[in-house]
């Protein structure tokens, strides 16, 4: 069951996009004022926001009076990290790991990134 957040869960407007595990999979750091305080996969996407899957059964993240980011790094290639400001918006354990839900600061996902192919219906392609 999820816990208790600071806004009511809702879903995202914008349609999430699942994201491939194992070898296209795209790791995931949360860091809170810059240090890194999580790690996991990247498991959805979408415009305005993002799922992570982290390791270990952590507490709802609160932004407030620290500045929270995801950096997200691809499995392969070259691409360049991406580091996004992000504020939590749901936090759900399933045993020994943790689904978190983020909401983009900027309520979009940067455009110049290698992130913008997994919005497509046919990223795979």
């Amino acid at each position: 069951m999820a816990q208790n957040t600071p806004q009511a869960r809702t879903p995202r407007a914008q349609k999430r996009h699942p994201i491939p595990l194992g070898a296209g999979s795209i790791s995931a750091e949360l860091r809170v004022s810059g240090k890194p305080v999580h790690h996991g996969l990247l498991w959805d996407l979408s415009r305005t926001g993002a799922c992570l899957l982290a390791r270990g059964a952590l507490e709802l993240l609160q932004a407030a009076g620290h500045e929270l980011e995801l950096v997200l790094r691809p499995s392969f290639g070259v691409a360049e990290p991406v580091t996004i400001p992000v504020a939590t918006r749901w936090c759900q354990p399933e045993g020994h790991q943790t689904f978190i839900g983020l909401q983009f600061a900027s309520r979009a996902l940067p455009d110049n990134s290698f992130l913008v192919d997994f919005l497509e219906e046919s990223w795979a392609a």
